[in-house]
């Protein structure tokens, strides 16, 4: 083209102008986002939302990131097997294999970093640079001799036969023309005033600045759907024909997709055609939409693609008759997919200069993929795997292959996370999903803890992955670390609900400063050291308690149970600009993209809705937006869409996801305009016309045979023939079949033939010495020589020594030996017996340690705990234990009121008491635990009102021969205050014969005192009586609290002076499901002391098995350690039985079923 400004010659391969600016200028303003950015923009940017020119050393830094771990699941079945000198021969192989193809790209230079998980030092990575015109300077190195495309060689001709004409190569995109104008010049074509456009850049470039001048904003797609959703809340009521639907979003998708169908096509809510419609109801909503559309765009000045179009068209019919307008030869290809509108325009642009350059013709397809290559995999990470491993079997440099996917869904994440996982520098067409950044999971997890009413579990998760940055609320100071600062949201118990936070995160800041001067120490815990870390944790709750104030500060509140879409993508935008984490290069365009997207929200009006509505609508948005969209750069693989790909000319193409529930799809029809509808449509509103949506399985074929039919070198295609998911077979796409044929030259092949022409599937191995990484290598060896016994399993062992502790604690545990691995820790010695060490005990661990002393030994030696977390269940407020707590109190609190005025239970006089006490505790605990739903919480309520006055019933029964005297009666509890007596501060010695004790610690619910100085004690069941089996006594252990805080009553009573006796102590269950039983065993000291020995013997030699009982586990949250708990307790059983292993024979003689 010719500068204006110098009446010089001027050129470039980029599609932008150096002095009108139009488009460039006005798109900053005006960035037309969605699909439509991935095709219109060449250099790269964010799909959805404008962002600056990056620079080529920035492109090239665009796929790479922090390299994923992956665990060996499982060994494969043995094979030969081989040394480890062989071994280490094969392996040094694959590593200068995979060293050499990802080393060095096309153009034959080294790249500079290495694909492995370990540092390779490669010399510099020089880009290949190119001077498309041919003049002077750093002459174009060709490529290696290769057929150009069809429609390639049609371009080479079109700039020999017009050399210094100015000529405009319309493209389907603006990369895709970029694209094909390289592969010209290096292919050896010589050019010059060549640009490239595409009808939409053309458009632009007439309009742009008028559009500018008189203030419109082109709407981008997320406006435009925003509006969409606006029209149908003012169009639709409940009584028209979409009224029921009017607030779905996928109504609003498929409203906003005819929307501009019929716009494009020249349709307004003046001249759509009544009898097109099946039902006068529909013909109503659709035009009463377009219209409440049509009115949004004007009183907002807005403008969309068809109205670009249109007012372009316009413009040039004004200046037919400007003397002054360009006349530039535009080259179209043959088959372009133009609307009405885009063909006018170029036939009023083109002034007669249009040429129409010939393409590969889709029917020659079958003689580009006569020498195909097909394959199958299980799953389509295994397809992506098997491309990479060919890659590098095969030594193709990354720059020389291309990979085209049918779903982007399915695919593009795998290339992303392998290419990423092994430092395979990558450029994606469609851009890369915001969701795999820490921005785009930062604003994904703060919509949703606003969306699910506040639920912290949604920061808590952000926040632990390190996704939050806190320094802006560190004070200045270091902030804490992702896990740390998690921990707190955690432990402060907020649960859900916007007014909860504040309170809750006070709350626990005062109790952490609280324990700080009250806690008493544990044992060998310096002081110092001690304060240091309440200060630490008081430091971050405060730090957490700024950082939520913050976000609750900047979420609108609603008014009238509602908020402002706009309010709310504010508030996001401004999360994600104060605290989103960005690392990368990527994370700082994935945040770029992700603030546009939400000032695109904030300049649209929308119709009010809740908080919850608005949320999900952001989050959908966030979850749909892609980054860093590019075309094929030099020393990078290349990830397209089947329909916008194979245009680059390298010599490798793979198209993946060829199955049939993909590839050709269905022919679904329109929701909102059916066929029939388009097509009476079309024959009243001419030429322009509608696309009917039930040829899209043809057009799906056509489009694949056409990008088949373009390509150049050799071409791979394969299918996921499993669904590793849903565990069922997958089949071939139609054109696989048809490709298949035409190979063989055999018109009557079908499915089964080809399935046995593709031999075995690609999976989780490697096939030869094709791995990708080292763990693939190393289980394609063991697959060979077997996974156990094998030379190349110790190896393997040796080399990864999480492995080998893995391998051998399968190894002992299937072994009929006790060993340290089943849970014996023979150097403990009498350090954890109870008799010798004299740390107290509760009756609690006692029965833990009797059902399973594996559980034991994990939650109380090795101390670990399960995440304490609130979980949010609609149907239920309160879990068992939360709901007996409750009562625990309640039960306390009307004892000590009616036996402080000398008074015993009786229905009549302290129901409605009763009933006051139960709501003030429930009022407590609604503040501590928020109920999901008002259904959820009165159905509680409602129980435990019936459970507490039916226990003032059974109580007055009961009472009737005893005389309720102590409640909650706590001894050796540390941390509390001194109680008051029998109650002690001090553990209870309990005897066990031989001159040998223990000391016991716990808390009594109730003890009554009946005539003659006896007592009973009572433990109070709130649920039913599951795991209580009466008439079996101590079952091993299992159920010994009764006997041993029988014997604990009788040492407080001594201890404060008092006489007695302990008549009867058991359970009681006052619920319905417990029915009002009372279970209470004799007394048997002999049989006390006899299983309190074995299991302390357990403890003393260190002995923890699993439980013999899977039934033990079904209850324990400590069962996920364990994996198979039936296997593991089948063989602790095993083991228990076992003479030989003589630490587990005294409790396997107790009888804990």
């Amino acid at each position: 083209m010719l500068d204006d400004s110098t009446a010089r010659p001027t050129f470039s391969t980029d599609n932008r102008r150096p002095d009108d600016g139009i488009e460039t200028a006005h798109r900053r303003r005006l960035h037309d986002g969605g699909r439509e950015g991935r095709h219109d923009r060449s250099d790269g940017g964010v799909r959805g939302a404008g962002s600056p020119r990056r620079s080529r050393r920035q492109r090239a830094a665009v796929g790479r990131g922090p390299r994923s771990r992956k665990l060996v699941a499982g060994l494969l079945p043995s094979g030969p097997t081989t040394t480890p000198r062989s071994g280490a021969r094969s392996r040094n192989r694959f590593r200068a294999g995979r060293e050499r193809f990802r080393g060095r790209t096309s153009s034959g230079r080294a790249d500079r970093t290495g694909w492995s998980g370990r540092a390779i030092k490669m010399p510099t990575l020089v880009s290949t640079q190119f001077d498309l015109f041919g003049g002077g300077g750093n002459a174009l190195a060709a490529d290696p001799p290769r057929p150009p495309s069809r429609l390639g060689e049609s371009l080479a001709d079109a700039c020999r036969r017009l050399p210094l004409d100015e000529k405009v190569f319309v493209a389907p995109s603006l990369s895709i023309g970029h694209d094909i104008v390289e592969r010209l010049g290096r292919s050896g074509v010589r050019w010059i005033n060549l640009r490239v456009e595409s009808p939409r850049s053309l458009a632009h470039a007439i309009v742009g600045r008028s559009l500018a001048e008189q203030g419109l904003t082109l709407l981008s797609r997320v406006q435009s759907l925003a509006l969409v959703e606006q029209a149908c809340a003012e169009a639709l009521t409940e009584t028209s024909y979409f009224g029921r639907l009017r607030d779905r979003p996928g109504l609003h998708r498929a409203v906003q997709s005819t929307l501009d169908e019929l716009r494009e096509a020249g349709v307004t809510a003046d001249n759509l055609p009544d009898e097109a419609f099946t039902h006068p109801g529909k013909v109503a909503d659709v035009r009463s939409i377009l219209r409440s559309y049509e009115k949004s765009l004007a009183d907002g000045r807005f403008v969309d693609r068809s109205d670009v179009i249109r007012r372009a068209i316009e413009e040039l019919r004004r200046s037919r008759r400007d003397p002054e307008v360009s006349g530039a030869i535009h080259l179209v290809p043959a088959g372009l997919e133009l609307g009405a509108g885009e063909k006018e325009l170029l036939d009023l642009l083109s002034r007669g200069r249009l040429e129409i350059l010939e393409s590969d013709d889709p029917e020659t397809w079958s003689r580009r993929a006569g020498h195909a290559r097909l394959f199958r995999a299980l799953g389509e990470e295994n397809e992506i795997r098997e491309i990479f491993r060919r890659l590098l079997a095969e030594g193709v440099p990354v720059d020389d292959a291309e990979i085209l996917y049918v779903d982007r869904n399915a695919y593009a994440p795998l290339v992303y996370e392998l290419s990423r996982e092994h430092d395979i520098p990558c450029t994606f067409a469609d851009g890369i999903a915001v969701t795999y950044t820490q921005p785009g999971q930062a604003a994904l997890g703060f919509l949703r803890w606003i969306a699910r009413d506040y639920e912290t579990e949604a920061l808590h998760g952000i926040v632990a992955a390190g996704s939050v940055d806190l320094t802006p609320v560190a004070a200045g100071g270091e902030p804490p670390g992702s896990v740390r600062a998690a921990r707190v949201l955690r432990l402060a118990g907020i649960g859900w609900g916007r007014e909860r936070h504040l309170p809750r995160l006070d709350a626990y800041v005062a109790r952490m400063e609280w324990e700080a001067t009250r806690r008493p120490p544990s044992s060998g815990t310096e002081p110092e050291v001690r304060a240091a870390r309440f200060q630490r944790s008081i430091a971050e709750a405060r730090v957490m308690r700024r950082f939520v104030a913050r976000l609750l500060d900047i979420v609108p509140a609603e008014v009238a149970g509602v908020v402002r879409l706009s309010d709310l993508a504010r508030a996001a935008r401004q999360f994600v600009e104060e605290f989103a984490r960005s690392k990368t290069e990527l994370e700082g365009i994935a945040a770029t993209a992700i603030r546009k997207l939400f000032e695109q929200f904030e300049t649209v009006p929308t119709s009010p809705m809740s908080s919850r509505d608005a949320a999900e609508r952001l989050a959908a948005a966030v979850g749909e937006l892609a980054a860093a969209p590019d075309r094929s750069r030099p020393g990078q693989l290349h990830v397209a869409d089947y329909r916008s790909g194979g245009y680059s000319g390298r010599g490798h193409t793979f198209i993946v996801g060829l199955d049939a529930a993909r590839h050709p799809g269905a022919g679904l029809q329109d929701p909102v305009l059916l066929d029939a509808e388009r097509r009476e449509i079309n024959r009243r509103i001419d030429p322009r016309g509608l696309a009917l949506r039930g040829a899209r399985p043809e057009e799906n074929s056509l489009a694949l045979r056409a990008c088949v039919a373009r390509l150049r070198g050799e071409i791979t295609l394969s299918f996921s023939c499993w669904d590793l998911l849903e565990a069922r077979e997958r089949f071939p796409a139609p054109f696989l079949l048809d490709l298949y044929r035409s190979a063989i030259g055999n018109e009557e092949a079908d499915y089964s033939s080809l399935a046995r022409a593709l031999g075995d599937p690609a999976g989780f191995l490697a096939a030869g010495d094709r791995a990708i990484d080292e763990p693939e290598w190393w289980l394609g060896r063991l697959a060979r020589t077997g996974p156990q016994d094998g030379e190349s399993a110790r190896v393997v062992r040796n080399e990864f020594p999480w492995l080998k502790e893995a391998w051998r604690a399968e190894r002992e545990r299937a072994d009929i030996r006790f060993t340290s691995y089943d849970g014996w820790l023979p150097s403990a010695g009498g350090a954890l017996d109870p008799r010798t060490s004299g740390r107290p005990i509760s009756c609690s661990a006692i029965q833990q340690l009797a059902r399973c002393p594996y559980s034991y030994f994990l939650e109380r030696i090795l101390r670990l705990e399960a995440p304490e977390k609130l979980e949010r269940d609609p149907t239920i407020w309160l879990d068992p234990l939360q709901a007996g707590s409750l009562q625990h109190e309640v039960f306390r609190r009307f004892f000590s009121e009616i036996s402080a005025n000398g008074e015993k239970p009786s229905l009549e006089r302290h129901a409605a008491r009763m009933e006051e006490i139960v709501r003030d505790e429930i009022r407590i605990w609604r503040e501590r635990v928020p109920p999901a739903s008002e259904t959820a919480f009165a159905a509680r309520r409602d129980e435990i009102l019936a459970t507490c006055r039916s226990f003032v019933q059974l109580e007055e029964a009961h009472c009737a021969t005893v005389t309720p005297r102590w409640f909650e009666v706590a001894f050796g509890m540390p941390g509390a205050d001194a109680p008051a007596p029998p109650g002690s501060p001090d553990p209870v010695e309990i005897p066990l014969g031989g001159g040998r004790s223990f000391l016991l610690r716990g808390q009594i619910d109730r003890i009554d005192e009946a005539e003659n100085r006896r007592f009973e004690v009572w433990d109070y069941k709130t649920g039913g009586a599951f795991g209580i089996v009466e008439g079996r006594g101590l079952r091993g252990g299992r159920q010994i609290q009764p006997a041993l805080y029988a014997s604990a009553v009788e040492k407080l009573l001594a201890r404060c002076g008092e006489r007695g006796t302990v008549s009867r102590s058991g359970y009681f269950f006052p619920s319905a499901k417990g029915r009002g039983r009372r279970i209470a065993e004799d007394r048997d000291p002999e049989e006390l002391a006899r299983v309190l020995t074995a299991l302390f013997d357990l403890m003393h030699d260190g002995a923890f098995p699993h439980a013999a009982d899977p039934d033990a586990c079904e209850y324990c949250e400590f069962r996920v350690v364990c994996g198979d708990v039936r296997r593991a307790a089948n063989q602790s059983r095993d083991k228990i039985a076992d003479f030989r292993n003589r630490v587990l024979a005294g409790y396997g003689k107790l009888d804990v079923s």
